[in-house]
C-alpha cells in the first residue's frame, strides 16, 4: 500500500526526516493580507499554513511561491478576485509546502535559483513526479532583476542557508522582502543539512539581513507573522546564543541525548512552539550539535536518492546493490526508511517496470520483514505482474502482521474469487 507521505500530490516532503505536510483533513482555504496598494501576502491554509505573495496591478499579476497543491484551486480564485492568474511565478526555494501549487500555474513563466530546478529534477524529488511544466523554465546563480508594477524586483540567492538553494524576492520601491523560510519567527528555525542547508551560511544571512534593509523595511515570511529589522536583530540573538549554549556543552564532552536530557536550551522555550518537529527545540539542538561536530544527529540524506540515481544510470540490480553497498558502509550516514523503497516500488510501477519493482519491494520486505505495509505493496506489484499466487501470499503475510490492513482484506478477496 503506497502510504501517503511520499506524494506530491498531498504536498509532503521527506528528507532526513523532515516533514513539512498539508493535512487533507482540514479544509483548504487562504486569507489574504494586503501589504500595500498592490502587494498582498497569502496565507495558503490546510493543516498547516505557507505564505506566498503576489504582486498586481497594471502589469499583471507576479506570484512568489506557490504553497500546497491541496490550496491552489483557492489560491487560484483569490488571484483572479485581485487581477488575474499570474504572469510570473518565482519560488523562493525547492520544498514541496512552496512549489505545491506550481501545477496550477502551468501557464506562468516559473522562476528559481538554479539549484531549486535542479534538486526538483533528482534522486528523492523524482518520486514526487513533478511534470515538467511545473518545474522553473527559467533559473539565474547569483542575482536576477525585474521590472513590474512600478518596482524593482531584485532575486539574490543565499547560498546554502535553509537549503541550497534559497532565494530572497526583493521589492525595492515597496521595501517589501519575501524571505521565504529563511527566517520562522518566533521559532526555532529550519536548516535542511540533507539539501546543502548550512548552519554558518544561516546565521551569516540573518546578519546580512540587518545589515542590508533599513529599520522600515517589511520582511514578509513563509510562515507565521511579517517581521521588522528589529525582530532580526532578536532571532539573531537567539540564534547565536543557542548555538553557544551548544557549543559549550560539546566542550565539555557532552553528548546529544545528555543534552536533550538536561534540556540546555531551556532558556530558549518561547521558541519551541512551530507546528513542524524540525523546528521544536530537540531538532534545532541536533542541527547546531550536526552542525559543529559533523556527527549527523539530525538531517541525514535520504538513501533512495543515490539508488535511484544507480537505477538510472544501470538498472534495477544496480540500484539494490547500491543500497546494500550504502547499508554496509555508511549505516550511519543516510535516512534508511520503509517509505523510501515503498515509493521506489511505486515509481517504478508507475512506469510499468514492474520486474524492477517487485525486486525493489522484495528488498523492502527483507529490510522490514516485520511491517505489514511493505508486504502489502509487494502483494500489489505481484498482482500486477499476474502472479496471483504470490500476491496472495503477501497479502497474507500483510494481514498477519496488521490485522487492520482493510486493503490486503479485500484484495486477498477480490484474488481468491478470481482464481
Amino acid at each position: 500500500m503506497l502510504k501517503r507521505i511520499l506524494s506530491f500530490g498531498n504536498i509532503v516532503l521527506i528528507s532526513c526526516s523532515v516533514i513539512l505536510a498539508q493535512n487533507n483533513s482540514d479544509k483548504p482555504r487562504v486569507e489574504v493580507e494586503q501589504i500595500n496598494d498592490h502587494l498582498y501576502k497569502i496565507a495558503c491554509i490546510g493543516n498547516n499554513s505557507a505564505h506566498v505573495l503576489a504582486s498586481v496591478g497594471n502589469d499583471g499579476v507576479l506570484l512568489v511561491d506557490a504553497g500546497f497543491t491541496g490550496t491552489s484551486t483557492e489560491l487560484q480564485d483569490a488571484l483572479e478576485k485581485l487581477g488575474g492568474q499570474p504572469k510570473y511565478l518565482i519560488n523562493t526555494h525547492a520544498h514541496l509546502d512552496h512549489i505545491g501549487g506550481n501545477l496550477a500555474f502551468g501557464n506562468s513563466e516559473i522562476i528559481s535559483q538554479a539549484k531549486a530546478k535542479e534538486m526538483m529534477t533528482k534522486g528523492l524529488y523524482l518520486l514526487y513526479a513533478i511534470p515538467e511544466y511545473a518545474i522553473p523554465a527559467k533559473t539565474f546563480e547569483d542575482e536576477m532583476t525585474l521590472s513590474f508594477n512600478g518596482d524593482t524586483i531584485k532575486l539574490i540567492h543565499m547560498p546554502n542557508s535553509h537549503t541550497a538553494c534559497d532565494a530572497i524576492v526583493y521589492f525595492q520601491e515597496s521595501n517589501v522582502v519575501a524571505l521565504g523560510d529563511l527566517v520562522f519567527p518566533d521559532w526555532f528555525p529550519f536548516i535542511d543539512l540533507a539539501e546543502g542547508g548550512t548552519l554558518k551560511n544561516y546565521t551569516n544571512n540573518i546578519q546580512y539581513f540587518i545589515d542590508t534593509f533599513s529599520p522600515t523595511t517589511k520582511f514578509v515570511t513563509g510562515h507565521n507573522r511579517n517581521i521588522t529589522r528589529d525582530d532580526l536583530i532578536s532571532y539573531k540573538k537567539m540564534l547565536d546564543e543557542t548555538t553557544a549554549l551548544v557549543q559549550d556543552a560539546i566542550n565539555r564532552n557532552m553528548s546529544y541525548d545528555e543534552m536533550v536530557s538536561q534540556d540546555i536550551l531551556k532558556d530558549w522555550e518561547s521558541y519551541n512552539n512551530g507546528p513542524f518537529q524540525t523546528i521544536k527545540k530537540d531538532y534545532w539542538m541536533g542541527t547546531i550539535y550536526s552542525s559543529l561536530t559533523g556527527d549527523r544527529v539530525v538531517g541525514k540524506p535520504a538513501v533512495i536518492g543515490d539508488v535511484i540515481n544507480a537505477w538510472l544510470d544501470g538498472d534495477v540490480k544496480a540500484a539494490i546493490d547500491k543500497y546494500k553497498s550504502m547499508k554496509e558502509n555508511n549505516p550511519d550516514d543516510y535516512d534508511f526508511n520503509e517509505a523510501y523503497l515503498n515509493a521506489f516500488g511505486y515509481y517504478l510501477m508507475g512506469r510499468d517496470k514492474i520486474d524492477d519493482a517487485i525486486a525493489v519491494l522484495k528488498l523492502n520486505v527483507e529490510e522490514y520483514p516485520q511491517s505489514g505495509n511493505v508486504y502489502d505493496s509487494l502483494g500489489e506489484a505481484y498482482a500486477k505482474a499476474g502472479n496471483t499466487e504470490s500476491a496472495i501470499e503477501s497479502y497474507k503475510k500483510s494481514l498477519e502482521l496488521d490485522p487492520g490492513n482493510d486493503n490486503a482484506r479485500q484484495k486477498l478477496t477480490e484474488l481468491t474469487y478470481n482464481q
